[in-house]
């Protein structure tokens, strides 16, 4: 389902901005770096919830 707004003849409002549109090289560095937060989200959280666990050893990884 399409969130854009059909425009009427009567529709007096001004046209919206485009969005500037990134570089492939920007677009990459951005995703990849998105990714690399994510996973050290992830870890950060897999981590924590095996030490709480009580697994022996695991504190230390």
């Amino acid at each position: 389902m399409s969130r854009r707004r059909h425009s009427d003849d009567s529709d007096d409002r001004q046209p919206h901005k485009r969005r500037r549109t990134s570089e492939p090289s920007e677009i990459e560095e951005r995703l990849e770096s998105l990714i690399c937060r994510v996973g050290e989200k992830l870890s950060a959280a897999v981590l924590r919830s095996v030490g709480a666990a009580g697994f022996p050893g695991a504190a230390a990884a």
